[in-house]
């Protein structure tokens, strides 16, 4: 009888280990799987995916329009630290790399058109299609000159168009 009360005690040991040894093992490899998960998911989240939004600009209106080239246009980011610019060619034609589900701010800048700026939300390959107008020449100096010998000056103000 002692004996099988040893041999109950050592069955019984046995399996309490195998027992404790098993859940400490589920309880590390669930520690593991759950970082991983969280690895995976941190660089899913920083994998960033860009959008060609192509650009064609053009002076004038339908049929008599002409490309414009050497205009540049800017896409500055607001949510986020990415930015591209770029001139257009010959054929009024660019290709700006911006990052999908981003906000830009863009700026389509030239000293002989009106400026354009206007914000939009990158969701995949777009493009836009401008015709710029001439910009109008209209010049307000205000001008600081000397009126006496004395040193004194008076503002001179002087309107060109």
């Amino acid at each position: 009888m002692k004996i099988n009360r040893i041999i109950v005690r050592s069955i019984g040991s046995g399996i309490l280990i195998l027992l404790i040894v098993s859940l400490l093992t589920s309880m590390v490899v669930g520690t593991f799987n759950e970082r991983r998960n969280q690895l995976n998911k941190s660089q899913a989240d920083q994998t960033v995916f860009y959008a060609e939004i192509e650009f064609t600009l053009f002076e004038g209106e339908g049929c008599g329009c002409f490309p414009l080239a050497d205009v540049l246009i800017f896409a500055a980011g607001q949510d986020t630290d990415h930015n591209d610019s770029g001139y257009t060619d010959e054929e009024g034609y660019v290709v700006l790399e911006l990052e999908i589900d981003s906000t830009y701010r863009v700026m389509i800048m030239d000293d002989d058109y009106n400026d354009v700026l206007f914000d939009f939300l990158v969701v995949d390959d777009q493009f836009f299609i401008f015709h710029l107008e001439e910009a109008v020449v209209s010049i307000s100096q205000e001008l600081t000159i000397p009126i006496n010998i004395v040193g004194e000056i008076e503002p001179y103000t002087r309107s060109l168009e």
